[in-house]
């Protein structure tokens, strides 16, 4: 409990400093009068001291704490008294004060604590209910922190979820000669400082100095590569940051960031730089490419400026973290813009300095050698870009049979397959889960419209074949033709049904639902951590703290109160990028492994495929959006706690079989139309026949 206390005081400490002095933005532990969470939370418990007072919930919960609080402060006070007793017998019979197993500090101060937070207040709460709602209230203030950065990310003219960052000069393909420039140019700073700390003609010049990469006091956009204060401050080079952007949060930021991506980028050419100067042979490739590619990850990361927004995402903002789940598509459609930022420049090695003219002779070698190492490391040139494209795995041969005919025979219908399996997650730019919702809309509509097509046709085919059936048999024909073909038509119509439905309405929700269910489970919390804060404080008043339970857990299921807004609302972002990602790893290994590993399929096994695909999309973004309710259960493990059993799996599929219940539904419903139109279809087949005996008998 001591540890636990010292742990409480540093995470306030740092609470009450990091926000102001390290994130540079204001942060704010007060939630919108509007936030519906707390107002669900006081529809339960009504008002809760000064935690939670405009709790709008009747006084009947108020009540029973109210009356369960006086009897578990009942048994306090007997386990108080039990404490007296029993330490009065031990001060006699050990002739120490509370004998020698008990603390004469801790056990009264335990006890005298733990009865304070029993006592109950004039709203019916005890103090360490009011003490827990508290808690949660700061936890909802914290995660609407963590929700105002992604509301401010899609209504700005920012990045957002999708957008990208590139140099003012960037061509199509993303390639910058500007920042490719300064990735060059900072190669030479570092051939300079290697040159310079390993070389003795260099060593004799510097003394006991050596270069090294510094941001200069005077400088806050600037990173040098030298010896600070003294003549050679800048002798291999720098590299300084463009002007700071609209989009970007201030030039503070701006500025940090800059530096921090010219730092990493400087030391990931080390490497190179070393090899260079002693004529080595590249052990890497695309050294250019990537350190420019590090520079622009690493500017791209620069904190963004908060719009103005609009009233509907003002009303996101207003509403809270709680509802998060509703503004997915909202997230991954709007403000993902390609901001254009611009790219640093520098100066290269070696510039002034006291440099000998032998040190400066053997960096123009080292310089010499850098043309033929990027020749070798960079055969691609370094706007190669990173485009994932698919994999590309060796031909397998397969046996000579009948493996080999099916493949040439459907090899273009197995390659439109193939085309048609990777739109169905990439037809659209937001991303796999809207790309297959638009498919899934297709195939809704397409069934719906053969449907009435079907429907249309087959009654307008009999009722001009039949309404002349006494003079001609087409009756008869159409009829048969209406047997056969409804019935295979609404074969296809429910297979489109049943996937469109599925893909074009269920998953579109899943993030909402999955999001949902959570929330509800963290409600659940709440009202156990309400519940458990007398158990609680009664295992602060026992005087071993094992007899009634310890108390050490609860900081950790109170932590856990604590950050399960926030980390569902981490989850809930970081689950579309993931989905994202994981989308993409699919589709670039999938189709080439398919390619690799089987033949012969056919076209119904071409089908197969396409299902197989499908089946396999769905359950990767089921399983993406799992992390808002996975995170916040198993994040505890990492400090020793347990891992919380939510219920949102099973809550997900009692969802899906509803959503496919409905679909079953709506399936029926077109059978039974279908079962009529057949049925008129067999009752004209059965009229014809009967006209054409009448005519044999005449």
């Amino acid at each position: 409990m001591k540890g636990n206390a010292a742990v409480f005081i540093l995470l306030g400490l740092a609470l009450s400093l990091v926000p102001s002095i390290v994130l540079g933005f204001e942060f704010s532990w007060s939630s919108p009068d509007e936030d519906k969470s707390l107002f669900y939370l006081g529809q339960i418990f009504g008002p809760v001291g000064s935690a939670l007072p405009r709790g709008s919930g009747n006084a009947l919960i108020s009540q029973l704490f109210s009356v369960f609080n006086i009897a578990v402060l009942t048994l306090g006070s007997i386990v108080v008294s039990y404490t007296i007793v029993l330490s009065t017998i031990n001060t006699a019979q050990e002739g120490e004060v509370m004998g020698k197993k008990w603390s004469s500090l801790w056990i009264p101060l335990r006890s005298a604590v733990g009865m304070a937070f029993l006592l109950p207040t004039a709203s019916g709460y005890s103090l360490l209910q009011i003490m827990m709602m508290e808690v949660v209230v700061y936890g909802v203030a914290a995660a609407n922190q963590v929700w105002a950065q992604v509301v401010y990310a899609f209504s700005g003219s920012g990045t957002g979820l999708l957008g990208t960052v590139e140099m003012t000069d960037s061509n199509p393909a993303g390639y910058s000669p500007s920042l490719a420039t300064a990735a060059n140019k900072l190669l030479e700073s570092a051939i300079c400082s290697y040159v310079v700390n390993n070389t003795p003609e260099c060593r004799a010049s510097m003394g006991s100095n050596t270069v090294s990469a510094y941001q200069p006091l005077n400088s806050t956009d600037k990173l040098a590569f030298g010896v600070e204060n003294t003549a050679n401050a800048t002798v291999c080079g720098s590299i300084s940051a463009g002007s700071a952007p609209s989009q970007a949060q201030d030039v503070s930021s701006w500025n940090a960031s800059n530096v921090m991506a010219f730092n990493m980028a400087y030391n990931n050419l080390g490497s190179a730089a070393s090899e260079i100067a002693i004529g080595q042979t590249p052990s890497t490739s695309s050294v250019i490419y990537t350190a420019s590619s590090v520079m622009l990850n690493n500017i791209a990361s620069t904190p963004q400026a908060r719009p103005s927004l609009a009233s509907e995402n003002e009303k996101a903002l207003k509403n809270g973290w709680i509802f998060a789940g509703s503004y997915y598509f909202v997230m991954i459609s709007n403000g993902n813009n390609n901001v254009k930022y611009p790219p640093p420049t520098a100066t290269g090695a070696p510039t002034g300095g006291s440099l000998t003219s032998a040190c400066l002779s053997k960096i123009t070698t080292a310089k010499t050698n850098m043309t033929a190492y990027l020749a070798l490391s960079d055969p691609a040139g370094s706007s190669e870009g990173n485009n994932q494209g698919s994999l590309s795995l060796p031909s397998v041969e397969t046996d000579e049979n009948v493996a080999q005919f099916l493949d040439a025979i459907t090899g273009p219908l197995r390659g439109a397959i193939q085309d048609f399996m990777l739109s169905l997650t990439t037809n659209d730019p937001r991303g796999p889960v809207a790309s297959l919702a638009s498919i899934g809309e297709d195939l809704l509509a397409v069934a719906e419209n053969i449907w009435f097509g079907m429907m249309i046709a087959s009654l307008v085919a009999m009722l001009i074949a039949c309404i002349m059936s006494g003079m001609q048999p087409a009756c008869m024909a159409v009829g048969s033709i209406i047997t056969v073909l409804v019935p295979i038509l609404m074969a296809v119509i429910m297979i489109l049904w049943v996937a469109g439905g599925m893909i074009g309405i269920y998953l579109p929700l899943v993030p909402y639902l999955v999001f949902t269910f959570t929330a509800l489970g963290w409600v659940l919390l709440v009202i156990e951590t309400i519940v458990a804060a007398p158990i609680v404080a009664l295992g602060l008043v026992s005087p071993s703290g094992e007899h009634l339970g310890k108390a050490a857990p609860a900081v950790q299921l109170v932590a856990n109160v604590f950050l399960r807004p926030s980390l569902m609302v981490i989850g809930f972002a970081t689950a579309a990028k993931l989905a994202e990602a994981m989308i993409g790893m699919l589709n670039y290994g999938f189709f080439a492994t398919v390619d690799a590993s089987v033949h012969g399929i056919g076209v119904f096994g071409c089908i197969a495929l396409l299902t197989l695909y499908a089946g396999v999309a769905i359950a990767i973004i089921h399983e993406c959006f799992s992390l808002i309710h996975v995170l916040p259960d198993k994040i505890m493990r990492w400090i020793g706690g347990q891992a919380e059993q939510s219920q949102v799996k099973q809550l997900m599929q009692e969802a899906k079989k509803s959503a496919e219940k409905g679909h079953e539904i709506g399936g029926e419903l077109m059978k039974g139309s279908a079962g009529m139109v057949t049925s008129l279809g067999k009752k004209a087949k059965g009229k014809g026949k009967k006209k054409g005996k009448g005519k044999g008998e005449g």
